[in-house]
């Protein structure tokens, strides 16, 4: 009788280790499905998020394209900006060590 107890007492033993083996398991499963889950949800909204960038970007570009086809004299004007006479620049040439200023007469 003690020999069937002691056998009970070992298969108890043995299906309390195998159920904590078990849960461990189950517990690393619904935490990879979570991770999964929430990977996919970071991705998509990550993925939103770039093409409603790419669309503000194709409008700015398409905002920048008409204002430089606009370009007229009338509004550089009211920029501030006004036809130059004489334009100069600073050049040097080949290995010179010395720089030169050049003048150039705009029409």
């Amino acid at each position: 009788m003690t020999q069937a107890i002691a056998i009970v007492q070992r298969n108890r033993h043995t299906s309390q280790v195998f159920l904590a083996i078990a849960s461990i398991f189950v517990a690393i499963y619904i935490l990879s499905v979570i991770s999964i889950v929430r990977e996919t949800s970071i991705r998509a909204h990550a993925e939103a998020e770039i093409s409603k960038l790419a669309s503000n970007v194709g409008d700015l570009e398409f905002a920048y394209i008409s204002m430089k086809n606009n370009l007229k004299e009338i509004n550089l004007a009211d920029s501030g900006l006004v036809p130059v006479s004489e334009l100069s620049y600073i050049s040097r040439s080949g290995n010179a060590t010395a720089l030169a200023i050049t003048s150039i007469k705009t029409q």
